[in-house]
């Protein structure tokens, strides 16, 4: 705790509101992150037979999306929203 003020005001302490949740969606951003991964690397091996630039480009929207809601906890909620759409699509 000697950093600097700027610092350690990313330090993430446990008594953030929301922070329990915090720590659930970064989780599941990880697991989320994952599987975008393992999947656009099967886009590429057989494109354009899966998919083409429209779905790399999503693939790439979401992986963003992942990365800031893993790396800095940003809108747990939305991010929460996104992969509900993508978990109820077939």
């Amino acid at each position: 705790w000697h950093a600097p003020e700027k610092h350690r005001m990313l330090l993430l302490d446990g008594v953030a509101p929301y922070d329990e949740v915090g720590r659930d969606v970064e989780f599941t951003s990880r697991i989320f992150l994952s599987w975008l991964l393992y999947d656009i690397f099967h886009v590429f091996a057989l494109y354009p037979k899966l998919g083409k630039w429209d779905t790399v480009a999503h693939h790439l929207a979401f992986i963003a999306c992942s990365v800031l809601a893993c790396s800095y906890r940003m809108l747990p909620f939305a991010f929460c929203w996104l992969i509900t759409g993508e978990a109820s699509t077939p």
